[in-house]
């Protein structure tokens, strides 16, 4: 008999939400909390299962991470990497920021330390154009007051932005 496992996580975050200073929630971040509740016993926490069905991405784009993020494959990091990507092409189209070539090696940099994922030239090049068809996709249905491009521009303006050199 095979068998389903339906896991209802409610009320475990990831992060606060960009409004939760409204609903006195900042700092929310209940995973977040528990992983370095498990770190500080010494033992990293290891969820591999959850990992492989995207919890290590989910967590990367919340702003949390975990010891074991590290071991996460290509598979998982791809995504988050991409998604960084699709910040900076969000902040490109709707915002109007350029960057130069220090700039970008900036971004990279920080990008690749979050997420423990280095990526040759090649690759990365398809990402980063796949990342901006996407936001360009979005913005042109949705505008740039879209809610996912919003979500972008956070991760832009708080986790990019203030690495940009001037």
């Amino acid at each position: 008999m095979k068998r389903a496992f339906i896991l209802l996580l409610d009320s475990f975050g990831l992060g606060a939400t960009p409004d939760a200073a409204k609903y006195n929630d900042v700092g929310a971040n209940t995973f977040g909390h528990i992983a370095s509740s498990v770190a500080k016993s010494g033992k990293p926490m290891a969820l591999p299962t959850m990992e492989k069905l995207g919890l290590a991405a989910a967590a990367l784009c919340a702003g949390t991470s975990f010891a074991s993020v590290a071991l996460a494959d290509d598979a998982t990091m791809e995504p988050v990497w991409t998604h960084y990507w699709m910040a900076v092409a969000a902040a490109n189209q709707c915002e109007n920021w350029t960057f130069s070539q220090p700039q970008y090696d900036a971004m990279t940099h920080v990008i690749n330390q979050r997420v423990n994922y280095e990526i040759g030239a090649g690759p990365r090049t398809h990402l980063i154009d796949d990342a901006k068809e996407a936001v360009r996709d979005r913005a042109f249905k949705y505008g740039c007051n879209d809610q996912q491009i919003a979500s972008l521009l956070a991760v832009f303006h708080n986790e990019l932005e203030p690495v940009i050199p001037r």
